[in-house]
C-alpha cells in the first residue's frame, strides 16, 4: 500500500487553557493552539506509522508580542521542537510548512511561545500527516516462480491476498508474510544474475564461476587436480591448460603470454656461477691451455699453461706447478 497524506482539520484542537477549538478562524487569549498526540494517533491504525507533517496557517497577534518567534512546533512532555518558524509582525502572519519529519507520540502546536497578550486570531487551513503502511506489500507475481512447500509457521493461504473492502492484505496473508521461514522452493525457470541468481542451469564439475561480463556468469572448464589455474582475462573464465608438468620440469614465465613447463636452461635460468658444492667449477672464465685443479676441497683454480718441455710437478704446498728444467731421471721411481 502507498503512503497517504491524511488531514487533521477534523480532529479536536485546543488552546492552552484547554478550551476546544470548534472552527477557524479562532480567537483566544492563548499564545498557541495545539493538537494532542492522542488525536494525531487516530489517523493511523496499529499497523501504520505517521512519519511526516505539513500545513498552512496564519496568526494575527496582539501588539505586545510583535517581534517574537512563531510557527509550527512538535512537542513532547519536556521540550518543544521547531518544525518551521518565523517572526511575528503586526497584522496577519501567514506560514506554509513544507513536509517535515514527524516523531510519532508528539503533539503539534501552532503559534507563539511567548506567554503574554490576548486576542490571538488563529486560522489553520491545512494540517496533514503522512501515514505509512507497515504491512508488507503483496509479492510480485512471476511467471517463472512457484512454491511447492509451506511456511513452517503458517500454511500458505488459499484465499485472495488483499481485502477488497479495505485495500489491505488479509490477516491470513499478513501472518504468512511476516514469518518467512520456507522449507523449500521450486522454480520453473532459471534465476538470472540481475535477480540474484547465476543464470545457469548446469555447470562443469570441478569448475568455478566467473563473470564473463558485468551481467553474465559462466562455468569454467573442469580444473584438473593439482594443476595451476590461469586467469582468462576479460570475457573468459579461468582454466588449467598447462597440466601438472613432468618430473624435473620447472614453470617458465612469459611476459607476453601463458607460462610453460620446461627443463632448466643454465644459460638463461641461472645467474652467477655454479659452485663446486653444486657440481660446478665456481669459475666464470679460464685460460686457454690452462689446467684445473683444487686449491682446497671447495675451490678450483686454473693453472696457466706451461712452456714447451716444462714438466708438471707438485710444489712444496702440495699444489701443481710447472718445472722449468727436466728432473734428474735417476731420482725418479719407476712405477710398474
Amino acid at each position: 500500500m502507498a503512503d497517504t497524506w491524511k488531514s487533521a482539520l477534523g480532529l479536536s484542537f485546543r488552546d492552552t487553557a484547554g478550551h476546544p477549538v470548534t472552527s477557524f478562524p479562532f480567537t483566544t487569549i492563548s499564545p498557541y493552539i495545539w493538537l494532542d498526540a492522542s488525536q494525531i494517533a487516530m489517523l493511523a491504525t496499529s499497523s501504520q506509522s505517521i512519519t511526516e507533517v505539513r500545513g498552512s496557517a496564519s496568526v494575527t497577534p496582539p501588539s505586545a508580542v510583535v517581534g517574537q518567534a512563531y510557527g509550527f512546533y512538535s512537542a513532547s512532555t519536556s521540550a518543544e521542537f521547531p518544525l518551521q518558524t518565523g517572526t511575528l509582525v503586526s497584522g496577519s502572519n501567514n506560514m506554509t510548512m513544507s513536509a517535515s519529519a514527524f516523531v510519532q507520540g508528539r503533539s503539534v502546536l501552532f503559534g507563539s511561545s511567548v506567554q503574554t497578550g490576548s486576542n490571538y486570531v488563529f486560522n489553520i487551513t491545512q494540517l496533514d500527516f503522512l501515514v505509512h503502511d507497515n504491512v508488507p506489500p503483496e509479492p510480485p507475481i512471476s511467471n517463472n516462480t512457484s512454491f511447492n512447500s509451506v511456511n513452517s509457521f503458517a500454511p500458505m493461504p488459499q484465499s485472495q491476498a488483499v481485502d477488497l473492502t479495505t485495500g489491505y492484505p488479509t490477516i491470513e496473508w499478513y501472518r504468512y508474510w511476516t514469518n518467512p521461514n520456507f522449507q523449500s522452493f521450486s522454480f520453473s525457470g532459471v534465476i538470472g544474475v540481475a535477480n540474484g541468481g547465476t543464470g545457469l542451469s548446469t555447470g562443469n564439475s570441478g569448475g568455478v564461476l566467473a563473470f564473463t561480463d558485468a551481467a553474465t556468469l559462466e562455468s569454467s572448464p573442469t580444473l584438473g587436480q593439482y594443476e595451476i589455474v590461469l586467469g582468462g582475462g576479460t570475457g573468459a573464465p579461468p582454466s588449467t591448460p598447462l597440466g601438472t608438468g613432468d618430473v624435473n620440469l620447472v614453470l617458465h614465465g612469459n611476459p607476453t603470454g601463458a607460462p610453460s613447463w620446461g627443463k632448466v636452461n643454465l644459460n638463461t635460468d641461472t645467474t652467477g656461477q655454479i659452485g663446486v658444492n653444486q657440481g660446478g667449477t665456481g669459475l666464470s672464465s679460464g685460460i686457454t691451455g690452462g689446467l684445473l685443479y683444487f686449491q682446497n676441497p671447495y675451490q678450483m683454480a686454473s693453472l696457466a699453461p706451461g712452456n714447451a718441455n716444462w714438466v708438471l710437478i707438485t710444489n712444496a704446498s702440495g699444489l701443481p706447478a710447472w718445472a722449468v728444467n727436466q728432473p734428474d731421471l735417476a731420482t725418479l721411481w719407476v712405477m710398474t
